[in-house]
């Protein structure tokens, strides 16, 4: 009888290790619905954040221009971007000049505003309340004669690799910061 209880047990622990494990592709993923080893940890809060400026050596990223629509409003329920595009949502009829179409300088945009973007530099419009896109939030910005109510990315340069605390520093996103992240790099980040 003992024999047996003790077999009973050890496939009981068998099976329920298999299970738990899952499959497994070699890759660091897990079938079933379970979280992926390998991918990046995008909780930020986690990392201390000790007020010094980061220096990972790396070049910034400048990003390239995306252009192109997207269903999706860029966020979540735990406030995350949702996605790594904050583009416009900008058609090629609006460009040169509409809101979000690339620029480099002011005089490029029909509003007159040229701001930095998670995507690059890209026109943006005044605004009252609301913007065009749900990915961008209506914000004031400088200050005496040059004070603007316009639209910024609701993302700024959040996740973007950076070197400096003033590469993640955008309108209305003053409080974010460069963050090393040890061998992966440093990446914008608020805290």
């Amino acid at each position: 009888m003992r024999k047996m209880t003790s077999l009973v047990c050890v496939v009981i622990l068998a099976l329920t290790f298999g299970t738990a494990c899952g499959d497994s592709d070699g890759d660091g993923s897990v079938s079933g619905g379970t979280v992926d080893s390998s991918a990046p940890d995008e909780d930020i809060s986690t990392v201390e954040d000790t007020g010094a400026e980061a220096d990972s050596g790396q070049a910034a990223d400048a990003g390239s221009e995306d252009t192109s629509s997207s269903t999706d409003g860029g966020s979540s329920t735990d406030g995350s971007a949702g996605d790594d595009s904050s583009s416009a949502d900008a058609s090629g009829d609006d460009c040169p000049g509409g809101f979000g179409c690339a620029c480099s300088a002011n005089s490029d945009c029909d509003s007159g505003h040229c701001i930095d973007s998670p995507n690059g530099k890209i026109c943006t419009v005044t605004c009252v309340e609301d913007c065009p896109s749900p990915k961008f939030k209506c914000v004031t910005t400088g200050g005496g004669a040059d004070t603007a109510t316009i639209c910024v990315s609701k993302r700024g340069n959040l996740c973007n690799p950076c070197n400096s605390n003033n590469e993640c520093q955008t309108a209305g996103h003053g409080d974010a910061r460069c963050i090393d992240q040890g061998d992966a790099g440093a990446f914008c980040g608020t805290g």
